[in-house]
């Protein structure tokens, strides 16, 4: 992204020894050789505690005023921001998403399976249950309500949602090839995780960005038939 936004370096909230697993300064410098920019990471919070950056030797940021924070406490911070005026901050839990095993599934998915992926494919690995149903298909399930109406909102041009007809069930967003037979598969899945019993269950398929719908049949099978292609 530094390109597409002309910056010249990155800045991060990290704090030295604040995570166990990801903020020993050890596993700082592989990040920095990993991602290639070794120099150009500046940590505001801790850089006392590293030599300084490339933008700080530069003259672009002024050293003095940053800071040397490090272990696992937080009263600095809380202090840091109740001087700034910020009030409105998330508790200080949980952690890095790509330590979640779920996540770090998905992500090694979409990464296996496109090469032009967009912040939306990300922000769709948050949602839902995922399923790689075949290499050039993948859908996402949504789990209530609200996530059925988030992956709406964030369907891209050629992409279809699948949604219960005469039933109540979960909206499915598909990424990749349709066919008929793999249509009826998602049909079926969004079947099987209805709690409605049907004589027929209709299925509603639109495509965007045309809207164009179809309406088709599908029966209802196990959720466990397709346990061995969901990722995470």
């Amino acid at each position: 992204m530094m390109p597409e936004m002309g910056a010249s370096f990155v800045i991060t909230g990290e704090v030295l020894g604040q995570r166990p697993m990801s903020q020993q300064r050890h596993t700082i410098r592989l990040i920095e050789k990993e991602s290639g920019l070794a120099d150009l990471i500046l940590r505001p919070l801790s850089a006392q505690h590293f030599a300084p950056t490339l933008p700080e030797r530069e003259g672009i940021v002024d050293r003095d005023k940053l800071l040397n924070i490090s272990g696992r406490g937080r009263k600095e911070q809380f202090a840091l921001a109740e001087h700034l005026g910020v009030t409105d901050y998330p508790c200080p839990a949980g952690g890095c998403l790509l330590t979640d095993k779920v996540i770090a599934a998905r992500l090694r998915d979409l990464f296996d399976h496109t090469s032009d992926y967009i912040h939306t494919d990300l922000v769709l690995l948050t949602i839902g249950r995922h399923y790689r149903l075949h290499p050039d298909l993948k859908i996402i399930l949504g789990r209530n309500k609200e996530e059925n109406e988030r992956l709406i909102t964030l369907i891209k041009d050629g992409q279809s949602i699948f949604k219960p007809d005469n039933f109540r069930g979960p909206t499915i967003l598909s990424i990749g090839r349709l066919d008929t037979q793999r249509e009826t598969t998602i049909g079926e899945i969004v079947v099987a995780h209805s709690q409605d019993n049907k004589s027929s269950y209709h299925i509603k398929k639109t495509t965007y960005p045309d809207g164009n719908s179809i309406l088709f049949k599908a029966q209802r099978q196990p959720r466990e038939t397709w346990d061995t292609q969901r990722l995470g």
